[in-house]
């Protein structure tokens, strides 16, 4: 068995686990993201993901949410230790997507301000696909096989776990072939060179002002940005 079928073998293994606990909580669902897509992040021991399982679950309040993701957490902690994100709703359904794309820079900014973070190549990655989708719920396995360069292939091999290093030279070249204002600014203000306080505050607004982007949301994205600069 060659490594890349027997990584697709833990994929599968990963993901069965996965359904088994939330059909378990009659929770299948409530699935959403990269873990009911297929494009979650697995390490190529298998061991480990860097993306949360999310789920949208309503009719439950705050405190039932979090004793489930608590419940949920402890289930696969021996097993398989994930973040578990459960939500009343599903923010993302009425973003439009300029505005997930501010909402995406703001994430990658309030993740990766410390360039030795071991998980930057990962989030720069992920981001450079997200900011080349052509229409929202577009998938970064059809965005990679879209553009078809050898640099979105990389991408996502790295967005899966199957690789670890993104260069920057490389992140840049695909993001320029998008050759959107957006895109170009995102290049030369994050991935050039770390975001500046001024540029920093610009998304900060950029996110208050997003009319699709949910108020808590918006607070919530604001107050991990602020964390990250302390």
């Amino acid at each position: 068995m060659s490594d890349r079928e027997l990584y697709r073998t833990m994929r599968i293994e990963r993901l069965r686990l996965i359904v088994e606990t939330l059909q378990r909580h009659n929770l299948l669902n409530a699935l959403r993201g990269s873990w009911k897509h297929n494009d979650f992040h697995l390490d190529c021991s298998g061991r480990f993901s860097l993306s949360d399982l999310d789920l949208v679950v309503d009719g439950k309040s705050v405190l039932e949410r979090k004793q489930l993701q608590i419940t949920l957490q402890e289930e696969l902690k021996d097993s398989f230790p994930l973040r578990v994100s459960i939500h009343g709703e599903d923010s993302l359904l009425k973003m439009n997507l300029v505005d997930s794309f501010v909402l995406s820079t703001g994430e990658f900014i309030s993740k990766t301000r410390n360039r030795q973070d071991p998980n930057y190549d990962y989030a720069l990655a992920k981001i450079a696909l997200l900011f080349l989708r052509s229409f929202l719920d577009e998938r970064l396995f059809a965005v990679a096989t879209r553009i078809g360069t050898p640099e979105a292939r990389l991408a996502l091999d790295v967005k899966l776990g199957l690789r670890s290093t993104f260069p920057t030279e490389s992140a840049a070249a695909l993001l320029y072939s998008d050759a959107s204002p957006i895109t170009i600014e995102f290049v030369e203000e994050c991935v050039l060179a770390p975001p500046s306080a001024r540029f920093v505050e610009i998304i900060r607004s950029r996110v208050r002002s997003c009319p699709t982007i949910d108020p808590w949301l918006q607070e919530y994205l604001i107050s991990k940005m602020d964390a990250t600069a302390e």
